[in-house]
């Protein structure tokens, strides 16, 4: 396997750390102990190797001491650099320093060290030297550096991306590729790879439990002692205890996590090795955390969220959400006018309007993000609870009426059904998108309301969020009439598919390692209709019915045979046309012009015994009512036990 510093030359990145110890190579006056520190693989050997270079090239002597060792000879040199590596194998590191190794160093030496884990906190509260000690711990190489590692080595530039992205500057992940013989497009070790990097970087681990408690930290985005207790109960405290001792676990506010190179690679084992318990180690995680959103409030809140969507980060937005330049919060009275005028800046004076009715309607809505520094606003949105006949609020406001209109068309919304709506997405031309902002806001109002009932969200003119409609499946309902530009009405009726089926099917997603499935198609209402008549004549014909564009609405986009689905979904609209009032004539007319196997309207209506202008009004009413029948059947309810139908 190629490990870094095999060649002469190949040394990259670091810049940091060289910075640092470079100047206590070349200077010989004091004395000082250096400490690099991480996990196997990590390029500890290879940064001491520099730096011995570099002392070797000014004419430092350089004494290189086994860990552990006996450090004889030592007080003859005079200001050498000792170097120790593989500290870790030491049974009692800080007993051999302060035993064994620094009384024999003379003065003005510069001692390098590295290992695995962690300096010890009694090195400084009861120092085991009387001079300096710094300590480095070393993460991944930095873009370009890990760039220029692949480079110097010949490694295809087309692909140099997504190892370096996979590995994320892991040295040993990075050389891996290197040792890979045929390097596809979108590179990940292969599986004997992958377990000899694990065997080197993990190491041997205690238990059953330690490894679900590895595999635990892989999957979610921080694990704490509450995250372990669902899967290894009440050992969680003391694998807990394990987990904090390992180099390649770092401390976060919510707890450990893994360095990013490991978190894949224990994830794609578990995925390769056992499926079914990934799935289900998946499924466990994300009930704990649906559970902690619905508790939760404030900082407990955020966490939840993040923790939910990072468990589904194959198919959301990857946009970090942490910004420590800006802050978000409630709206405040001063900022009305703010809001106000960066709607019209930003989408014109129709939108600024709107805001300024949204602001005396229903001021709690509105989200506002501000510049850290300045106080600025820079970014706002608005979230609303529509119920009733919004009368007002859709003389006021275009898209709630055109929403009104959405919804009216597929069927009656009960007292017990929201109507909830992403209104308002604003933000500056310096701001950054807020697509991964409604995404977690979606996110947050669908898992702590549980909700029955539509949701709608204003997709803001010039933005594209495929990442967002893909996660949770909205659908384009139509241009928003408000303001300039191109923005989008996006929705999604949460009653045909509740909020725990979502859950499933973006679970199944990332099971198949597909960022999203195809979704089915949203037609123009006249679009719709005109596909539908196309159908009825070819309603005896398959082969016809095989190529509408129908198979790929929601009428029938779920169905394994398409066209048998579209024939059966079009029979029972014309069946309907009993009910309606005056509907017998209607059905005769529809029934017998396309599923009785006349020729002509001419025979049809001869058939009927009726006079063919009478015949073409009853069928035209009647084509009429299919066509109505079936486009709220796009927006059927469904329960966990069946479906109903929505008007």
């Amino acid at each position: 396997m190629v490990r870094l510093g095999d060649e002469p030359g190949t040394f990259v990145g670091r810049a940091a750390e060289l910075e640092s110890l470079i100047p206590l190579v070349r200077e010989r006056a004091g004395s000082a102990l250096a400490y690099v520190h991480g996990p196997a693989g990590i390029g500890k050997s290879a940064l001491l190797s520099r730096l011995r270079d570099e002392a070797v090239g000014i004419g430092r002597p350089v004494a290189v001491l086994a860990p552990g060792g006996r450090p004889d000879g030592l007080a003859a040199l005079a200001s050498p650099v000792v170097v120790v590596d593989g500290v870790e194998t030491v049974t009692d590191p800080a007993g051999w320093l302060r035993g064994a190794l620094l009384p024999a160093v003379p003065d003005g030496a510069l001692v390098l060290l590295a290992g695995r884990g962690r300096p010890d906190p009694q090195w400084w509260v009861e120092p085991v030297w009387d001079h300096d000690i710094v300590a480095y711990e070393l993460d991944g190489l930095e873009p370009e550096a890990a760039h220029a590692l692949l480079e110097s080595y010949g490694f295809p530039g087309e692909i140099r991306s997504s190892a370096v992205a996979y590995s994320e500057g892991y040295p040993a992940v990075l050389c891996g590729a290197l040792d890979t013989p045929a390097q596809p497009a979108d590179w990940s070790p292969s599986a004997e790879r992958r377990r000899e990097l694990l065997d080197r970087i993990v190491g041997v681990v205690p238990s059953p439990e330690h490894q679900q408690a590895l595999e635990v930290c892989a999957l979610a985005l921080t694990t704490n002692e509450a995250v372990l207790r669902q899967v290894v109960n009440d050992q969680a405290g003391s694998v807990f205890r394990w987990m904090r001792a390992l180099p390649f676990l770092r401390a976060q506010p919510g707890g450990l996590a893994p360095m990013g190179a490991v978190r894949r690679l224990i994830s794609d084992e578990l995925r390769s090795r056992d499926p079914a318990a990934y799935r289900r180690l998946h499924r466990t995680l994300r009930e704990h955390f649906v559970g902690a959103v619905r508790r939760g409030v404030g900082e407990f809140l955020e966490s939840g969220l993040d923790a939910v969507g990072y468990l589904h980060r194959r198919v959301t937005a990857a946009e970090a959400l942490i910004d420590t330049d800006r802050h978000e919060g409630e709206l405040r009275r001063c900022d009305h006018e703010a809001l106000v005028a960066l709607a019209g800046a930003a989408h014109g004076p129709a939108l600024a309007e709107v805001t300024r009715f949204w602001l005396a309607r229903d001021p709690a809505g509105f989200r506002v993000r501000w510049d850290a520094r300045t106080g600025a606003v820079e970014a706002f949105t608005l979230w609303l609870r529509l119920a009733g006949r919004m009368d007002a609020e859709a003389t006021a406001d275009p898209a709630v009426a055109a929403i009104r209109r959405y919804v009216e068309a597929a069927g009656p919304v009960t007292s017990d059904e929201a109507i909830t709506v992403g209104r308002l997405f604003v933000r500056s031309v310096t701001s950054r998108s807020l697509e991964r902002v409604a995404e977690t806001q979606l996110l947050s109002r669908a898992v702590r309301a549980g909700w029955p009932g539509w949701t709608f969200l204003l997709q803001p003119p010039g933005a594209e969020w495929h990442s967002l409609s893909a996660y949770f499946d909205l659908y384009p309902f139509g241009p928003d009439p408000t303001g300039e530009g191109n923005g989008v009405i996006l929705g999604r009726d949460w009653r045909r598919s509740p909020l725990g089926g979502w859950l499933d099917q973006v679970d199944e997603r990332i099971f198949d390692g597909a960022r999203s499935h195809g979704r089915p198609l949203t037609m123009p209402r006249g679009d719709f209709d005109d596909e539908v008549r196309r159908a009825l004549r070819h309603l005896r014909d398959r082969r016809g019915l095989e190529t509408s564009p129908l198979l790929r609405t929601r009428l029938v986009a779920d169905a394994v045979d398409g066209a048998a689905a579209l024939r059966s979904a079009i029979r029972d609209a014309v069946e309907s046309l009993k009910d309606r009032p005056d509907g017998m004539k209607q059905f005769r007319a529809v029934s017998t012009a396309y599923l009785s196997g006349v020729s002509t309207q001419d025979a049809a209506a001869a058939r009927l015994g009726v006079p063919i202008s009478t015949f073409r009004r009853h069928l035209a009413l009647g084509v009429r009512g299919v066509c109505d029948r079936l486009w709220r059947e796009q927006f059927r309810v469904r329960s966990d036990v069946g479906h109903r139908e929505a008007g």
